[in-house]
C-alpha cells in the first residue's frame, strides 16, 4: 500500500481513507473505461487478435 499516494508514507491518511480512495479511483477508472466503449465484446476480441490496439494503448497510457 505504500505506493498508492506519497501522502499515505507520510502518514497523512490512515489506511480506511487510503483504501475508500483506491476504491473511488478505481469506480471512476472503471466507469471511464466503459464510457469509452472499451467494455464492448467486439472491441475486446479484436484486442485478443491483434487486429484493433485501442484498449492496450488506453491501459499502457493510464
Amino acid at each position: 500500500m505504500n505506493g498508492l499516494f506519497p501522502l499515505y508514507q507520510k502518514g497523512v491518511f490512515e489506511y480506511p481513507a487510503a483504501m475508500a480512495i483506491a476504491v473511488f479511483l478505481g469506480i471512476g477508472f472503471g466507469f471511464m473505461l466503459e464510457r469509452g466503449g472499451f467494455g464492448r465484446a467486439t472491441i475486446l476480441v479484436s484486442q485478443f487478435y491483434n487486429d484493433d490496439m485501442r484498449v492496450l494503448k488506453v491501459m499502457f497510457s493510464a
